[in-house]
């Protein structure tokens, strides 16, 4: 009777243990864990890289960002890139990127700004235009995009002054995709 006893919490024992298991391993199917996907950076050289974009701006075409109509000058233009390279090492994953222009003050009414040519929208105090889905990064690719931000005259009725962009703020969204 001993014997069988022993082996009854033996089994039982190991009964226990496999359903915490196997508990266990369903929990983690159904959260869509993959052990692979998670180590698969850790090989020990030390080259893992965090999804970051780079973003260079330099003025061009014109040199204050001034809107002047009184002198024939009605666009300003912004010329800025972005890269997925950083010293060297290129981002591992693949991600699209949104462009948000943030202004110290309302963009004035008679003046619009586009991306590549594209119209962005103006937030409600008006001092922040968000473009969407400007560009795109695939895994393991260095890649440089150019753009343009270019501030131009829709309605001369509408001026009131002549404009200046000064400490304009281009900064970028990113979201990783597969």
């Amino acid at each position: 009777m001993l014997r069988n006893e022993g082996t009854k919490r033996r089994n039982g024992a190991r009964s226990v243990f496999a359903l915490i298991i196997l508990f266990v391993t369903l929990l983690a199917s159904a959260s869509g864990v993959s052990f692979a996907k998670n180590f698969s950076s850790s090989t020990g050289g030390g080259n893992a890289q965090v999804s970051t974009l780079i973003i260079d701006l330099r003025v061009s075409s014109s040199d204050n960002l001034t809107i002047d109509y009184g002198q024939g000058i009605t666009t300003a233009e912004y010329n800025f890139t972005v890269t997925n390279t950083k010293d060297g090492k290129t981002t591992e994953t693949s991600f699209k990127y949104d462009v948000i222009v943030t202004l110290p003050e309302a963009l004035p009414q008679g003046i619009s700004i586009t991306v590549d040519g594209t119209s962005g929208t103006v937030s409600s105090d008006g001092k922040t235009v968000t473009f969407t889905e400007v560009g795109r990064f695939a895994a393991g690719n260095s890649q440089t995009h150019n753009h343009s931000l270019v501030f131009y005259v829709v309605d001369v009725g509408l001026l009131l002054q002549n404009y200046v962009f000064a400490n304009t703020s281009v900064s970028v969204r990113a979201e990783q995709v597969c």
